[in-house]
């Protein structure tokens, strides 16, 4: 019963840090188009060191542009 009921408090825990990833990207993008670059490659520095960040190209492709422009 215990085993079952950390099995699903794990899943659950799951989604959280998907939106979290995605807020960081979300938060970059906006800091991008008011050119404040600097904020931007905090938010996705922070994006790429998640677990999902580290697999998403498109994270790493705004990271890239960003240094580019520092």
């Amino acid at each position: 019963m215990i085993a079952l009921l950390l099995t699903v408090c794990a899943l659950a825990q799951e989604p959280a840090a998907q939106s979290d990833f995605q807020a960081m990207v979300d938060q970059a993008r906006f800091f991008l188009k008011k050119d404040w670059y600097q904020d931007a490659a905090g938010e996705l520095e922070a994006a790429v060191a998640t677990e999902d960040g580290r697999l998403d190209h498109d994270a790493w492709f705004l990271l890239a542009s960003v240094r580019f422009e520092l």
